[in-house]
């Protein structure tokens, strides 16, 4: 095939389509771009598999394999005699871009795309949460008891939405008692937002090693704005001045909210363990390391 540019992509496409064996490629450059034309040329005939004659005026003359290859060469500014005689093979190797052209750069080129509207969403998405984050009350998380007033009105919200939740006989577990949360074996803690109670939490030491979240609660009225997570942040500063190494948790098949935030947390599926065994239809048991972290 004859192509007096192989900078025009238009053209040395049909050098595949056509599967042709040689490419004869006569051009004319200027000394300041021989160079750029002559690798230009050369890689086209690489790309496609075809020997490459290049004859040029004003700039360098080539033959190559498909290979690329150099089997002679020659400057139209060198001085002395402007021949060049070589003997190129006539039998292309195929290549992929004989086959599939320009394919693989536009998917590479999608890829990009889709790489950079990923990346506006993450933008976006963080500057949402910034903006729900900037647009909310003060929060704060204190430690509370069990029968503190707070504590009886969560924790009744809490019981009726997870009894309307799971009506099951034996589905749900709400056993906790105040010497499990008192200061050396646990922690009940109580999430205001602008001096309002909002949410609630409770860690209970299970062995020397090993801590259990309990009574997670967050007003529906204020899901959403991470109080959630910062209860369970405050819970596990509580666990590891326990000494606590490892959290577990319990938490209901159908609260696809709060499995979504365990698992944001480093949280991971383990098997059922100690009450929740005798619930397995309804119960998911989640564990994280705290060494290290």
């Amino acid at each position: 095939m004859c192509a007096s540019a192989p900078d025009f992509p238009q053209l040395i496409r049909q050098i595949g389509a056509e599967h042709a064996d040689i490419l004869l490629a006569p051009s004319n450059d200027w000394e300041a771009i021989k160079q750029v034309h002559a690798a230009m040329a050369v890689f086209r005939g690489i790309e496609n598999g075809v020997s490459l004659v290049r004859a040029t005026s004003s700039g360098i003359s080539i033959a190559t394999d498909p290979y690329g290859r150099v089997l002679t060469t020659t400057d139209h500014f060198w001085p002395g005699a402007r021949v060049m005689v070589a003997q190129v093979p006539t039998e292309r190797v195929p290549t992929i871009y004989g086959y599939i052209g320009d394919l693989f750069a536009w998917s590479c080129i999608a890829g990009l795309a889709a790489t950079i509207v990923l990346a506006i969403a993450r933008v976006v998405r963080w500057a949402l949460d910034a903006l729900i984050f900037s647009s909310m009350g003060t929060v704060v998380i204190r430690r509370s008891t069990l029968t503190s007033p707070e504590a009886t009105r969560l924790i009744a919200a809490l019981n009726a939405e997870l009894q309307a939740a799971f009506p099951e006989p034996g589905a749900n577990h709400f056993s906790l008692s105040s010497s499990q949360v008192q200061v050396g074996d646990g922690a009940f803690v109580v999430a205001y937002l602008d001096e309002v109670a909002v949410g609630c939490g409770a860690v209970r030491r299970l062995d020397e090693a090993t801590a259990e979240l309990k009574r997670m609660f967050v007003d529906p009225s204020v899901r959403g704005q991470r109080i959630g997570r910062a209860i369970v942040e405050a819970l596990e500063g509580e666990a590891r001045r326990l000494g606590i190494t490892r959290v577990v948790l319990e938490t209901g098949t159908r609260l696809a909210p709060a499995i979504k935030l365990y698992e944001s947390m480093g949280y991971t599926s383990i098997p059922l363990f100690g009450e929740y065994l005798s619930s397995p239809d309804t119960s998911l048991c989640f564990g994280k390391s705290l060494a290290g972290c």
